[in-house]
């Protein structure tokens, strides 16, 4: 089974080829969807063949929605001995295959998916787990997918934008020096983090680095990080057995841990704790505490 069709990696290339790097990302939306972002407090459009397909909500109601300690679950291995009894869903931010813990955990606050290679490879696995009710943050380019397989699929469902501050959706790349959007980055050593997640946020190879920029900017306590191992990304994920995904943490692992320890740094400087539940993560050899209960 392959991660991205056979077309979609034909598009990406010739995006890639004749818009050049400054447009090559525009390929996240062709053909046919189309996005007017919320402003202010009212919600975005999301049209797909000129149609609307669904809404999208106002960013900073989600982020005021936000649990005081929320838990970002992955998909590391370390998950699939890790006693969850004492989660509530409303904690549960979801990353990919991590929506295979919905029934343990009696449903999630949120799913985030940022790469569209996921839905190709599982997207009946969302339709089979995931409640309508639950809020899904998505990247410009799993919106598209989703409404390519099933063109009714947003209707009814509750979807912020996971747009990316470097390659914004409707616009042309730019550098995170860039003087609109300077003023909302925290730089670190080979890293930066966005702290106006709902304009975009700093891509650092792993949709977890994404939910993080989102929790730091929503008025929080504590982060829990769960199932997020980075040391053992070449074993099968908890929810696999064989034929599992291939996964670019690998080869991303130091420029995964370096953003992940400006986080933390900047998660102290706002009184805001980050917690790793995984013994075998790669967190805690930068320093994130570690606690083996979910509490």
């Amino acid at each position: 089974m392959t991660d991205r069709p056979l077309s979609r990696r034909a598009i990406k290339l010739a995006f890639s080829v004749f818009a050049g790097r400054n447009y090559a990302h525009a390929q996240d939306c062709w053909p046919h969807l189309s996005i007017i972002k919320p402003k202010g407090e009212r919600n975005g459009s999301i049209l797909w063949k000129n149609q609307k397909a669904g809404s999208l909500i106002d960013p900073i109601s989600f982020l005021s929605s936000f649990h005081a300690k929320p838990i970002i679950f992955g998909s590391g291995p370390s998950l699939k001995n890790q006693d969850l009894s004492r989660v509530s869903p409303e904690r549960a931010v979801l990353l990919n295959g991590a929506i295979n813990l919905i029934p343990q955990l009696g449903g999630a606050f949120s799913v985030v998916i940022e790469d569209e290679r996921f839905i190709w490879r599982h997207h009946e696995m969302i339709a089979r787990l995931v409640p309508n009710e639950t809020i899904f943050l998505l990247s410009p380019a799993v919106i598209r997918a989703l409404l390519s397989l099933d063109r009714n699929w947003c209707q009814h469902r509750s979807i912020v934008l996971l747009d990316k501050l470097e390659k914004p959706y409707c616009g042309s790349r730019r550098s995170l020096k860039d003087p609109g959007i300077i003023n909302h980055i925290v730089f670190g050593n080979d890293a930066a983090l966005s702290t106006k997640p709902e304009i975009g946020v700093v891509s650092a190879g792993t949709v977890a680095f994404s939910a993080v920029q989102f929790s730091l900017a929503a008025n929080i306590s504590q982060i829990g990080l769960a199932g997020i191992d980075l040391a053992n990304a070449n074993q099968p994920r908890f929810y696999e057995s064989g034929d599992n995904a291939k996964s670019g943490i690998v080869n991303a692992k130091a420029r995964i841990l370096a953003h992940f320890a400006l986080a933390d740094a900047h998660a102290k400087k706002l009184g805001v704790d980050i917690i790793c539940h995984s013994s075998v993560s790669g967190l805690r050899d930068i320093g994130i505490a570690y606690r083996q209960t979910i509490s």
